[in-house]
């Protein structure tokens, strides 16, 4: 019985691979790092195709490529992205595959599971490949990603739903969902922003803004309308009013208004994109349990929220007068740390499981070798308890827009980055990405601690603030 236990624990680890036994999130955060140092060039090495070239990795290269305004290049991976998770998908739930990863999750960890992206990391490739297409003034491809956005949000809100029911169902008596609460104390704040993940008010007005530069009116107020519902901020607002005057259905309106806007007040000819600070790292936490005939381990995944120093910009003319300010649109934060929590039934569901199996396991190896059989299982345990870590590490905290008018031929504007008390923490000037034809141009920023990445010219390499 000993020999058959080894040898099984032998062919688990051999089945899941190497990755399964080592860390799974060096190459990203080692990206993350590299991002956060101003060296956009560096992150993409971290992570390149010969390095790694799971989801992970090639999301987190669609990304540092926008950032650096390679739109082209950004969807060529937000494509191989997209094609990754509908090859998931199409795979048959009860394939000799899946059954065997399946397996593997409950012997060895979470990290043999192949991983699809969260639900709304799904729409925001969509979201951000829409972006793209609007700093190549192809609104009408934007358009086509934008309706898979929306798409998207409806099919994930569905299925999670019910495999958080299933979980959760499978998990009675096995845990409280107070457990799963008390976990996320040091997150509460982040959590309690957000009740409904898959509502994602950035894809909803880009989809307003998208429907009218393409010439529908009617349409861009629907969704205007439905993005205030999720952000009643004055950027969504001015568009949700001037768009209800234009199409005469100021009677549709939220009551109390939204704010003034001047009667034929033109669209904002410029969408500006502050893409602010680091999505929640995923940290392990890992703790011994004592089991019959073994000791058990124990190890789950938590979010460890990144600070920034930025809140909001305003948006600066060539004569010093202030166009705009920026408003948040997606709480990537809040989004990552309401995932995980959704997800802490099933990920302790199957811990639960795994625990059991390997409890029997050490039993029957302390019966068949004493202390020997003690030491094997005691190993084993502590080497494959491992968190599943891996996400889309290079998101940003917060994606913040502003929408504003700027003469034809200005190429260049200021963000003045500003933090919780409105204090002004830099200038930064950014270009004007203006697609030849194109109704709309974009200027987009990315900061991380201190450093920026503006989309259409070189990284900048900001050293320490003034």
């Amino acid at each position: 019985m000993s020999r058959r236990i080894a040898v099984l624990c032998a062919t688990a680890v051999l089945l899941g691979g190497c990755g399964t036994l080592t860390a799974n999130n060096t190459e990203l955060l080692k990206a993350r790092q590299q991002l956060a140092s101003g060296n956009a060039d560096a992150a993409l090495a971290e992570v390149a195709v010969d390095e790694r070239d799971d989801l992970p990795a090639i999301l987190d290269r669609a990304m540092i490529l926008q950032a650096q305004g390679k739109p082209v290049e950004s969807n060529a991976e937000f494509d191989r992205a997209i094609q990754c998770v509908h090859d998931y998908e199409a795979r048959a739930v009860l394939s000799a595959t899946a059954a065997g990863t399946g397996a593997g999750s409950l012997m060895l960890n979470d990290k043999v599971l192949e991983y699809q992206g969260d639900g709304f990391e799904k729409v925001l490739m969509h979201g951000f490949k829409a972006r793209n297409y609007l700093m190549l003034g192809d609104p009408e491809s934007a358009r086509v990603e934008i309706r898979n956005a929306n798409m998207r949000q409806d099919e994930e809100r569905k299925k999670n739903q019910e495999a958080i029911d299933e979980a959760k169902k499978e998990g009675e008596g096995k845990y409280a969902p107070s457990e799963i609460d008390k976990q996320f104390g040091a997150s509460q704040a982040a959590l309690s922003r957000l009740d409904n993940v898959y509502q994602n008010p950035f894809a909803t007005y880009l989809s307003g803004v998208v429907y009218e530069v393409n010439g529908e009116p009617g349409d861009a107020f629907i969704d205007y309308k439905q993005a205030y519902e999720m952000v009643p901020n004055p950027l969504v607002g001015a568009d949700l009013t001037r768009l209800a005057k234009q199409l005469g259905r100021e009677d549709e309106l939220p009551a109390g208004g939204v704010g003034a806007v001047a009667d034929g007040a033109a669209p904002g000819n410029v969408l500006v994109f502050l893409d602010n600070g680091l999505a929640p790292e995923r940290v392990q936490i890992k703790f011994p349990l004592p089991g019959p005939g073994t000791v058990l381990f124990a190890a789950v995944p938590m979010t460890q929220p990144v600070s920034t120093n930025v809140t909001e910009a305003d948006v600066v003319g060539a004569n010093g007068e202030v166009l705009g300010h920026t408003q948040m649109l997606v709480d990537v934060e809040a989004m990552s740390v309401r995932s995980l929590h959704d997800h802490y039934p099933g990920i302790l569901t199957r811990q639960a499981i795994r625990l059991a199996t390997r409890a029997a396991a050490g039993a029957v190896a302390q019966q068949q070798l004493g202390a020997a059989g003690l030491l094997l299982t005691t190993t084993f345990n502590a080497i494959a308890e491992q968190a599943d870590l891996r996400a889309w590490y290079t998101l940003p905290r917060s994606v913040h827009v502003a929408r504003i008018n700027l003469p034809a031929d200005q190429q260049q504007l200021t963000l003045r980055l500003l933090d919780g008390s409105g204090s002004t923490v830099r200038e930064v000037a950014v270009p004007v990405i203006s697609p030849a034809g194109a109704s709309l141009r974009v200027a987009s920023l990315r900061y991380v601690d201190g450093q920026v990445i503006a989309a259409g010219q070189p990284p900048l390499q900001i050293g320490a603030l003034p």
